[in-house]
């Protein structure tokens, strides 16, 4: 496992059980949009992409990427 990826399942362990389920509510959210006006999966997934680095970006996990 990448170093990357052990820091973000710290920082989801981490997370309350109402946080995690939010956060995964709103993936769930993306997904689901696919199709609907315009939006596609390449735009999804960086969302989700931009989601995850404004939450561990500032814990340091992904120092060298921009948001």
């Amino acid at each position: 496992m990448r170093e990357a990826e052990a820091k973000i399942i710290e920082f989801v362990k981490g997370l309350s059980e109402k946080e995690a389920k939010e956060r995964l509510a709103k993936i769930f959210i993306l997904v689901s949009s696919i199709g609907y006006g315009g939006y596609t999966k390449e735009k999804c997934f960086d969302d989700i992409r931009k989601m995850y680095l404004q939450d561990v970006a500032l814990n340091g996990i992904f120092e060298n990427e921009k948001l």
